[in-house]
């Protein structure tokens, strides 16, 4: 089965379909395309230029009165004196946007038109690029609806790519990506583990596992049993002899939570865990110990090479998270999610279950949750679902869906088959504008049956709240009224529920994650509820207080309860007399964890000043561990990189004891340099290490469509994590010496790199259904005459072509330097047909 993630995006941007929605009769046939034209429109500042083409390929006449156009984009602030056309382009909250005519508008049948205007920041990728385009128009007196994607232009140019005159990444390309790699000279240890254990060996002499051997196991590890049968059973090995014995057993003297040995023998395979959990991993290190061909054949047997190994995690806390709040992933995604995770041995998944474009959890109690705010489509009045977001478009497409109660009991008790805790989050006060929308659209509903009382029981907003505040994401009504008491009922509601659902799946509820962040300056400043609310209680001082003072009532809720509360950073912190956040030490010693993801900006420091301020601290740090920003800087790679672009080796290369050795570029790509540039910045002092709880990777999900995009965006950056999250700190990462630590970081990567490569990588296309993993472009240049190859990773054919198309697998196959003319273009491709991204070669 054929998987290039890349292409199935650029469908979704790409493709020029005319979709008639609600009347297939309709004349009504508009062509959109769009083009970014520069991003150097200021000399000053970043500001682009892009331009609407619109085709009127129907009969059906456009005026001033009788259409809007509806679209999705990444969010920036347009320029209104820089619209070129009758037009006028509005933000209706986030990444949506309306274009609606201005009196003397007309486009005629067969004509066309081009609407150019400027925008504040720069775009620079295909995921920037209009997306969910669709018109509502008027035809006798009727509103109708008119879907259709938007066609892309290329991004060729440097005005396009480039983000303004300081952005210092290159623009990817074959020259700049072909480096002297001699794989020749790593020898790929094919029985090595990932993530890398404390203690290995390995002889020469192997074992055969096959039908003769039998599983016997303590009490307590059925459900270990019961995995390691029906895992071999995968591969064609039925564990039902008698023979031979593969030994689970409990020991007490296995030291450490979620530790193991294991022995493998000629007629015996031991692993000893000092838990289940331990045990589990063990069993995982068995399973990666199997050659890739016992994935892809299924021959009835395995070898696997004798030898001995000591294992225990770094960290106690090795998560994931995944956001399915903006654009939402089906159970089983999760659950494969879940399985990969458990191979390379991870044990937390943090489930960002709330969002404003989304609420993605059934609450039985207030069923608007899901049915109001686990739905977008279009509407004007969001009285019956959400309005469309990262192009979702007129149905909703990625945009809806929730977890049932029974579905969410089922994923909680696949995780805890697999020793991972999912944590759930449901944020507030910020963030909410899903649940605000449909505690709104309770309120009314009660109000019309005449029940004033129960209209106010949840309800989350002061509706003669004239504050004026927009979030990151460009909202202005997604903050709750934390001086309602309706709302800590709201939050407790669903938190009992959750807790309940926990209950149901035999998988009590530990950790609660608040969210917490982005709470937009401004909020609450004119809320006469608010207002009242300050004047009443001695303590607050002003607005800014509120924050902590929702967090305090949620922390005391949590802990009553019996759960630790989690939150992002903004949970650890107050602001000072100057609006300046800092660390807030009353929450210190209340069992609040924060997860600290902001390491850029002068903050470089942010986890360790926390940590050594006595939190317990989770890093997500957005320099390597934010798996959604792109791959790279090259515009056909879909993901974010407000903060710079995170590859493969950027997770795997992250210190969390010592992380500015490992923070290597700004957000705009300026190298920073260790030795100087955070000479200033706080250190982890050593008696706080142990405040260290972790670390974590995030996949937020505005540019994600479909589980295919997803597997991309973490895969195979998550092999990285679990091995910084759960191999011991490696040498290199003690090496003071700059220069000399980052030549040893070099050979490192390089053997890490071919593990991938010959083993890892491959392995994923048998596994759990095979899964759409990410394949690095290969470098390439012509010397004098001849065309040279190299690949970033081993293990990879890479074709190409001398007329311009792109190479497919029936392409001329690279071994070796070979005479070339004509325009030579290169691509890399697995064993089962998966490509990259395309190269020219100059």
């Amino acid at each position: 089965m054929k998987r290039n993630c890349f292409v199935l995006y650029s469908l979704i941007l790409l493709s020029f379909v005319s979709c008639k929605t609600s009347d297939s009769t309709s004349k009504f046939d508009v062509g959109v395309s769009w083009e970014l034209i520069t991003n150097f429109a200021s000399e000053d500042e970043p500001i682009f230029t892009s331009a609407f083409t619109l085709r009127n390929q129907g009969s059906y006449n456009l005026n001033d009165e009788n259409w809007k156009m509806y679209f999705s984009i990444a969010p920036r602030k347009i320029i209104d004196a820089s619209i070129t056309a009758k037009v006028k382009i509005k933000c209706l909250g986030g990444d949506f946007y309306e274009m609606s005519p201005t009196a003397g508008f007309k486009l005629a049948a067969s004509e066309e038109m081009e609407i150019k205007f400027d925008g504040e920041t720069s775009m620079i990728k295909i995921a920037d690029a209009p997306i969910g385009v669709y018109f509502v128009y008027t035809q006798e007196g009727n509103e109708k609806f008119f879907s259709t994607n938007a066609l892309i232009a290329p991004f060729t140019r440097p005005e396009q790519i480039n983000r303004h005159k300081a952005d210092k990444d290159i623009i990817p390309n074959a020259k700049d990506s072909y480096f002297e790699y001699d794989w020749s000279k790593v020898s790929p240890d094919l029985t090595k583990i990932v993530p890398t254990p404390v203690k290995q060996s390995f002889g020469s002499n192997t074992t055969t596992v096959d039908n003769e051997w039998e599983i016997v196991f303590d009490s307590g590890l059925e459900n270990e049993g019961d995995y390691l049968k029906s895992t071999f059973a995968d591969i064609g090995i039925d564990l039902n002899g008698t023979k031979k014995k593969i030994v689970l057993t409990l020991d007490e003297k296995v030291s450490g939570s979620e530790s193991y040995s294991l022995i493998i023998g000629e007629n015996k395979i031991e692993i000893k865990g000092s838990d289940a959990a331990g045990v589990f991993y063990g069993i995982q290190s068995i399973l990666s110990l199997l050659p890739v061909e016992s994935f892809a054949k299924k021959n009835g047997s395995v070898e696997l090479t004798q030898g001995t190994i000591e294992d225990a995690p770094r960290y106690n806390y090795r998560g994931m998270h995944v956001d399915v709040g903006r654009n939402f992933q089906k159970k089983e995604t999760i659950f494969k999610m879940l399985d990969l995770m458990a191979l390379y041995k991870l044990n937390k998944l943090l489930l960002y279950l709330t969002e404003d474009e989304g609420w993605r959890i059934e609450i039985k109690q207030l069923p608007e949750l899901a049915e109001v705010g686990g739905r977008r489509g279009h509407t004007i009045d969001e009285e019956s679902h959400l309005r469309p977001a990262y192009g979702s478009g007129v149905d909703g497409e990625y945009g809806s869906g929730y977890y049932t109660q029974e579905e969410y009991i089922e994923i909680v008790q696949y995780a805890n088959e697999r020793h991972v805790e999912i944590i759930p989050e449901v944020n507030l006060p910020g963030h909410s504008r899903a649940a605000i929308t449909a505690m709104n659209v309770r309120y009314k509903r009660k109000m019309v049956e005449g029940d004033e009382a129960g209209a106010l029981e949840y309800l989350l907003v002061d509706f003669d709240d004239a504050s004026v505040y927009e979030s990151a994401q460009g909202y202005s009504d997604n903050v709750v009224c934390v001086c309602r008491e309706s709302v800590y009922k709201f939050y407790e509601t669903v938190i009992d529920e959750i807790i309940d659902m926990h209950k149901r799946a035999g998988v009590p509820l530990k950790w609660f994650h608040t969210g917490g962040d982005e709470v937009a300056k401004g909020a609450w400043e004119k809320s006469k509820i608010c207002q009242e609310f300050l004047a009443q209680n001695d303590e607050l001082s002003s607005a800014s207080d509120l924050q902590p003072y929702f967090l305090k009532r949620a922390n005391e809720m949590l802990t009553k309860k019996g759960i630790t509360t989690a939150g992002w950073e903004e949970v650890a912190l107050k602001a000072d007399e100057k609006g300046v956040l800092e660390p807030n030490p009353y929450f210190s010693d209340k069992d609040v964890i924060p997860y600290v993801w902001q390491n850029i900006w002068g903050n470089e420091d942010l986890g360790y000043k926390l940590a050594n301020g006595g939190y317990p601290v989770v890093l997500c740090n957005v320099t390597n561990l934010y798996f959604d920003l792109a791959y790279s800087k090259d515009p056909r790679e879909p993901g974010l990189y407000w903060a710079g672009f995170i590859n493969t080796r950027s997770a795997w290369e992250f210190i969390p004891d010592d992380m500015f050795k490992s923070t290597k570029k700004d957000d705009m790509g300026n190298l920073y340099d260790s030795d100087k540039d955070f000479e200033e910045k706080e250190m982890l002092k050593p008696e706080f290490k142990k405040n260290i709880l972790g670390i974590e990777g995030q996949l937020w999900s505005e540019t994600v469509k479909g589980p295919d995009m997803l597997e991309y965006y973490y895969l195979p950056k998550i092999i990285g994590l679990a091995e910084r999250a759960w191999a011991p700190n490696p040498t290199w990462a003690t090496i003071e010496d700059t220069k000399k630590r980052n030549s040893t970081i070099d050979t490192a990567w390089l053997q890490f790199a071919a593990q991938l490569g010959y083993k890892e990588l491959p392995r994923l296309n048998y596994i759990y259904g095979g899964s759409t993993y990410r394949i690095a472009p290969p470098g390439g240049i012509i010397k004098d005459g001849k065309l040279f190859v190299s690949t970033p990773m081993p293990g990879f054919d890479v074709r190409y072509t001398t007329d311009g198309t792109e190479p497919t697998t029936k392409s001329l196959k690279y071994d070796a330097p070979i005479a070339v003319s004509g325009d030579v273009v290169i691509k890399s491709f697995d064993k089962e047909g998966n490509s990259s991204l395309s190269f020219p070669v100059k």
